[in-house]
């Protein structure tokens, strides 16, 4: 969250010029990988990663994709910035393995333009075999509206399963499992920041709550919940039998 009073960075101008700058930047190393840690809220123990995008730009200053991210969609480059952080989730992975570090499956976004390119799931796939890591190690983070965008959801979902990836559906509302009556298999449901604050302010919003977590497990469904803040929230997710959680 941008602390109150502070004036957002100025937007990037031009596809032409973001292009170059993307690629500048990549160049250049100035895009940063964070990794927020997920909570089993059985053991208390980590049991998985997120992957977060920075951008450390030379006279803008440290950006979150907030900052960015809606110019580079634009400039049609997305897809070469997802690329470029799977392959260096895999590349990380790999040293980590190599130096006996701790290794948890990492959690990774995909945006649905993305998912549209021809044959990503060979590209993915042969990046993680680049490095010698299983598909099983990565989970592909997919915003609801993305899913929604697919016109080919369930093949395209379905060829990333069976290649051995975990498939994450974000959902910022408490709206997120109409793709379960489309076919759509997804191993892992991540209800939203703005789902979670409202716990404890909106009884409806508790009851509702409650019945996605029982839908999920019905389906086999892992379910996280993103952004808790409180005791409060934290024993809420917890009584109820969800199965992650992770900060803000």
């Amino acid at each position: 969250m941008r602390p109150p009073g502070k004036v957002p960075p100025a937007p990037l101008s031009g596809s032409d010029e973001v292009r170059s700058e993307i690629l500048r930047a990549i160049q250049s190393n100035e895009f940063v990988l964070y990794f927020q840690p997920i909570i089993s809220l059985e053991s208390g123990e980590i049991a998985q990663l997120e992957c977060l995008l920075r951008w450390k730009h030379p006279q803008r200053g440290l950006l979150s994709p907030a900052d960015f991210l809606g110019q580079v969609e634009q400039a049609g480059m997305i897809p070469e910035l997802d690329i470029w952080v799977l392959e260096r989730v895999a590349s990380l992975l790999a040293g980590w393995e190599e130096n006996k570090l701790p290794l948890y499956p990492v959690s990774v976004n995909i945006s649905s333009q993305t998912l549209k390119q021809q044959e990503i799931t060979s590209t993915l796939k042969g990046i993680l075999e680049n490095y010698k890591i299983a598909p099983q190690r990565v989970y592909l983070e997919i915003p609801e509206e993305s899913i929604y965008s697919l016109s080919d959801k369930a093949e395209v979902l379905g060829q990333l399963r069976e290649a051995g990836f975990g498939i994450a559906l974000s959902s910022p509302s408490l709206t997120p499992l109409q793709p379960l009556g489309e076919n759509i298999q997804i191993n892992q449901l991540k209800l939203g920041y703005q789902t979670v604050k409202q716990i404890s302010a909106v009884s409806q919003s508790e009851e509702l709550t409650r019945q996605w977590i029982s839908i999920a497990h019905q389906h086999h469904i892992s379910v996280v919940a993103v952004g808790i803040e409180t005791s409060q929230q934290l024993g809420f997710f917890r009584s109820n039998q969800c199965d992650q959680a992770q900060g803000f």
